[in-house]
């Protein structure tokens, strides 16, 4: 049930007073709003999203028939979030044809993600930013692709302007507006950047930070 009031007076007052809020919001995120205009302009002109697709990388590998947990010798960060990764891990497959991708959750971090060997359990840090893990991948494919355009499209409509708890090198917060699209395969355990050419993907401090000596 939705009220409505019967009072043209003040039916017109809550309608002016909303105008003022809104253009009081306006006018205070101006540059972000503008920013957000030439990312979706870039995002409309985009066309890497056609090609470089699920369908054009497939997996060559099948999955395994024994599901290995965790090697707890092979990598010292995710031995520090053993008991979150191997609940994570359970029985699935869900990249790459014998991978599984897990993630932990950490505040004031952008969080870590290893991509995990179900054949050995060895597993190896995803080394970019990904906001609240945006990631799209697939069981059948090695391209991942990182803050999609259809995920970014999605971020306008829900969050309209705010930054993301991403710094750079220097230190600067980076905004929603500063995201685009990246694609990548994953081929012999390491990750070879398809595109676009002319934006490189963000480094994630935390693995440098967090496990500071």
């Amino acid at each position: 049930m939705v009220w409505k009031s019967n009072n043209p007076i003040y039916s017109g007052d809550f309608k002016e007073r909303k105008q003022e809020i809104d253009q009081d919001y306006i006018n205070k995120n101006k540059e972000c709003f503008s920013a957000y205009e030439k990312q979706k302009e870039y995002l409309d002109n985009e066309t890497l999203s056609k090609e470089f697709t699920f369908d054009k990388y497939k997996s060559i590998y099948s999955e395994p028939k024994i599901l290995k947990e965790l090697d707890l010798n092979f990598s010292k960060t995710a031995r520090e979030f053993r008991t979150n990764i191997g609940f994570q891990l359970g029985d699935k497959v869900d990249f790459d044809g014998k991978y599984t991708i897990v993630g932990v959750g950490m505040t004031g971090w952008d969080g870590p993600t290893w991509i995990v060997d179900r054949t050995n359990g060895k597993a190896y840090e995803f080394p970019y930013q990904h906001y609240y893990f945006s990631l799209d991948y697939k069981k059948d494919s090695n391209l991942i692709i990182i803050n999609s355009k259809e995920k970014i499209k999605e971020m306008h409509d829900t969050h309209e302007c705010f930054y993301l708890n991403i710094t750079t090198e220097d230190d600067e917060i980076l905004g929603a507006y500063d995201l685009v699209p990246h694609y990548l395969l994953w081929e012999n355990n390491q990750f070879k950047y398809l595109g676009p050419k002319e934006y490189t993907p963000a480094i994630n401090y935390f693995w440098e930070s967090y496990f500071k000596e």
